[in-house]
């Protein structure tokens, strides 16, 4: 009895870790194209398929009864011209990508019931945006989403830690008491657009900010200088004779 339930826990704690609702991080440089492959050989005739970004309600892609759809109008034609869809397996390839392509991606294949895979995509480039700030003196990092959305939550990151976010809906801000409190009492989130204002920065708050959403993820790679300040401790005197000599 004892060996079935230890059996059944491991199957349970295994499928929660390789469940086939796992997210696949992939990463990709600005300009090269990235496809994002489901695993099947060859997709069902009557089956529905769907690519999302961002939200789950944000559709990219669409393929009913061999009929494949791509919408290029949704948010601002960003993703015009540059979707294709595989006709055999319904793989989703984004051609010219941009750091506003990184985010997350999501295909719903609809038979029996819903199996959803997602895909956190990462495109790095040049276009990430490099600041210098001189030391004590106050930085804004800015929020380039035109159009808000009530349910969005907008997140910083810095490295790999979550410094701040605001949930647009109801304005709740939260501040990350992070790194040992290297940001304490510095971090200013605007409520109507979500830019990060750092005050009295510091060298050690040099490094790479993340902004996250559910469309867009920005990256500002940020350095802090230090004022040089110069010492004088005597002067030299030349008389007229000596210069004129």
């Amino acid at each position: 009895m004892t060996m079935v339930w230890l059996f059944k826990h491991l199957f349970l704690c295994c499928s929660g870790v390789f469940g086939v609702d796992a997210v696949k991080s992939v990463s990709v440089t600005e300009g090269d194209s990235v496809t994002l492959e489901y695993d099947v050989t060859e997709i069902q005739t009557h089956g529905l398929i769907t690519w999302t970004f961002g939200h789950p309600k944000t559709h990219i892609a669409l393929t009913n009864a061999g009929i494949f759809n791509t919408y290029n109008e949704v948010l601002d034609g960003r993703f015009r011209e540059r979707l294709q869809l595989d006709h055999q397996t319904g793989s989703l390839t984004i051609t010219n990508t941009s750091t506003t392509d990184s985010g997350l991606y999501q295909i719903i294949i609809k038979g029996i019931k819903p199996i959803p895979n997602r895909f956190s995509v990462t495109v790095y480039g040049e276009s990430q945006l490099s600041l210098s700030v001189m030391e004590g003196d106050p930085v804004t990092l800015h929020n380039d989403l035109h159009k808000r959305m009530d349910d969005y939550v907008i997140q910083w990151m810095f490295g790999y830690k979550s410094i701040a976010k605001i949930c647009v809906k109801d304005g709740r801000i939260t501040v990350n008491d992070v790194l040992n409190g290297r940001f304490r009492d510095r971090l200013k989130l605007d409520k109507q657009t979500g830019s990060l204002t750092i005050t009295d920065i510091r060298p050690e708050h040099t490094g790479v900010y993340e902004l996250q959403t559910y469309c867009l993820r920005k990256s500002f790679i940020l350095t802090v200088q230090r004022e040089l300040t110069v010492h004088f401790s005597g002067f030299i005197f030349y008389s007229p004779q000596r210069l004129n000599s």
